[in-house]
């Protein structure tokens, strides 16, 4: 059980209390779409029904692609949008550029919180080694679309190759010379309006954000890798002045296999190493939490545990299942 279905689970735990729940996912699995009858790439919020609910749930997995391409379309004057989404520069941008992606995330999520009619809205992020890119998004975007040296067909290029993308090169291979100075010249003379759009979507999702009602929860496992990770976007995120409420750590141990207490008489061998081996993963996670613990950047972050669980993605029913047991595999430290 990954990020991802831990963000539902959580999701569909607050539709079972009776709240009006809105799951955003940026990284979709196409498994747990599947699983739940939804499609899984949309750019509009899917309804999910079951007799457990008191009320429907909604749940977007996000097509970030046409997701900005809606927020280009409303956010242009009549007319614009038609000249330029048959640019050759807009479409390899709204396809490759990643500060597009991130910001149609934020988009979506501006849209939800505007309606004002959610109990709890749960927003799945992309992975920590592009969660940072994801906050920063909104920033570099505008900068992007109020370039001052929009002309410039070589800068243009350098910025791209900056990004790390192969956008630069595929541009030039569609466009050469005059024609692309002219690309340049029409995109960013038309597109520049958007910059206000995407100022107030940006500081109307950083103010819900940085907000008493919001908080970030750090999911992790017991790997040395994934907890200096944890460490890494703790530190980034208090950076931003945003809250961390908890920081869990999946797949401490497996579920189903009591560890507590004295090891019980095992004969053979192999059965012997292998509750051994769980017992010392387990303490090995609580040490681990603990140290955690004791950083002062944790300061005010709350502590759980969730053990290995493999879920059968068999249908709704089963992660409502799995959901209502949610709160008994929640071990806080």
């Amino acid at each position: 059980m990954g990020k991802t279905t831990v963000s539902v689970a959580a999701s569909i735990y607050g539709a079972l209390q009776g709240k009006k729940v809105a799951a955003i996912t940026i990284d979709p699995s196409k498994r747990l779409a599947s699983a739940l009858g939804l499609k899984e790439r949309s750019q509009s919020l899917q309804k999910l029904s079951s007799p457990n609910f008191s009320q429907d749930m909604d749940v977007l997995f996000l097509d970030t692609e046409v997701a900005f391409q809606e927020f280009v379309r409303e956010n242009l004057s009549d007319g614009y949008f038609e000249g330029i989404s048959s640019s050759k520069i807009y479409q390899q941008i709204s396809k490759n550029l990643r500060e597009t992606h991130n910001f149609a995330a934020l988009y979506q999520l501006d849209k939800v919180l505007r309606r004002g009619d959610y109990d709890l809205v749960v927003l799945d992020t992309p992975p920590c080694h592009q969660v940072i890119d994801f906050f920063q998004a909104p920033i570099q975007l505008q900068k992007f679309f109020t370039r001052k040296d929009k002309t410039s067909s070589s800068k243009l290029v350098s910025w791209f190759q900056e990004k790390g993308l192969s956008l630069a090169e595929t541009v030039l291979k569609n466009i050469a010379g005059e024609e692309f100075i002219r690309e340049v010249d029409y995109f960013f003379s038309n597109i520049g309006e958007l910059r206000q759009s995407i100022v107030d979507v940006s500081q109307n999702v950083l103010t819900k954000m940085n907000s008493d009602e919001s908080q970030f929860v750090l999911i992790c496992s017991p790997s040395a890798d994934k907890l200096a990770e944890a460490q890494y976007l703790q530190s980034e995120i208090t950076k931003r002045h945003y809250s961390v409420g908890w920081c869990v750590m999946n797949r401490a141990y497996p579920l189903g296999l009591d560890l507590s207490g004295e090891a019980p008489h095992i004969e053979d061998p192999e059965e012997r190493a292998l509750y051994n081996y769980f017992k010392e993963r387990k303490a090995d996670s609580q040490k681990s939490m603990g140290s955690l613990k004791t950083d002062s950047l944790f300061r005010g972050t709350r502590f759980a545990m969730l053990p290995e669980m493999d879920i059968q993605m068999d249908g709704l029913e089963a992660l409502v299942g799995f959901s209502k047991n949610l709160k008994d595999h929640w071990s806080e430290v």
